[in-house]
């Protein structure tokens, strides 16, 4: 799944919770999402600002399912359970930029998944 950098800026607001759509996430809280798709990183002196680190990290997972998989965690609506957050008010913010890719995040059963509006189908990996 292949994403606009304009959508990898809106969900990167989600990831971090900086518009105040999501919840927030601290510095190590980014490293420990991230580190669960892949990445091995450590949080110390030097670490980039927190927007620009899950930015970033969205790049290197954009064209991969594993970005749906991130977006789909971030948007899992135990995130938002005992917050202050809607979980369909991200989700409505987010599909406003995904329709652009040919996306929208719908939440079936209490679960976040991807749509392919296309019709095809989204493969996620954890």
């Amino acid at each position: 799944m292949k994403l606009a950098e304009r959508t990898i800026s809106a969900i990167g607001k989600i990831v971090t919770g900086n518009e105040e759509l999501s919840p927030y996430r601290s510095g190590p809280d980014l490293i420990r999402l991230f580190n669960e798709f892949g990445a091995n990183d450590i949080y110390g002196q030097g670490f980039p600002s927190r927007w620009q680190y899950a930015e970033d990290k969205l790049r290197s997972l954009n064209g991969t399912p594993a970005i749906g998989a991130v977006l789909c965690h971030v948007l899992d609506p135990r995130e938002f359970m005992n917050m202050d957050q809607s979980v369909a008010k991200a989700v409505e913010f987010i599909n406003g930029w995904l329709k652009y890719d040919g996306y929208e995040v719908v939440i079936d059963n209490g679960i976040a998944k991807l749509r392919d509006l296309s019709g095809g189908s989204v493969t996620l990996k954890h």
